[in-house]
């Protein structure tokens, strides 16, 4: 693998990525395929125009994420598809993933969507990771009282990811 990027370009990052990402492919398991958890199969690379420095590339997709996260707060059952718990009212509301309708996967999960900047030949190339989501089906929506108790519990919908890659409008898209 090479581990160091001297991209001029973001057609020379395209490259540089898809070079190494067939080298991983070729340690991968095929057999240790797995729909439970976030993975690399079937995730996306989305590419942005280079920067001139890490704070450049980081604000460019940062202010695209913090804007989207306030359009997107009021739909409380969609917001954890950027990760759970997602919690409200002062820490005694929280969403949190469940493995059926009734049983509680885990009181965390993280999010499929990996903010990133890859420095290239002195730029700056911002990138976000779409990872799989996995098998998660159900939210949760959990009351604190003493205890943690479930309160109502919905299926995951999964557009948030779809609608916050189209804010984004990235260069290049590479399919994992």
């Amino acid at each position: 693998m090479n581990f160091y990027c001297n991209a001029k370009n973001v057609e020379e990052l395209e490259s540089w990525l898809k070079q190494n990402l067939e080298i991983v492919k070729r340690f991968s398991n095929p057999k240790g395929k797995t729909s439970e958890y976030t993975t690399l199969v079937k995730g996306k690379i989305l590419l942005f125009e280079q920067t001139n420095s890490w704070k450049e590339a980081l604000n460019l997709i940062g202010k695209k994420y913090e804007d989207f996260r306030e359009k997107k707060k009021n739909e409380i059952f969609k917001t954890p598809a950027f990760g759970m718990p997602v919690m409200h009212n002062r820490f005694t509301m929280r969403l949190v993933p469940y493995k059926n309708s009734q049983n509680r996967l885990s009181d965390r999960w993280a999010s499929p969507v990996i903010f990133k900047v890859i420095r290239g030949n002195e730029i700056y190339f911002p990138v976000i990771v779409i990872l799989n989501p996995g098998g998660i089906k159900w939210i949760g929506k959990e009351k604190k009282d003493r205890d943690w108790t479930l309160e109502e519990i919905k299926e995951v919908d999964w557009s948030i990811l779809d609608d916050f890659k189209k804010i984004l409008k990235p260069i290049k898209e590479l399919a994992l």
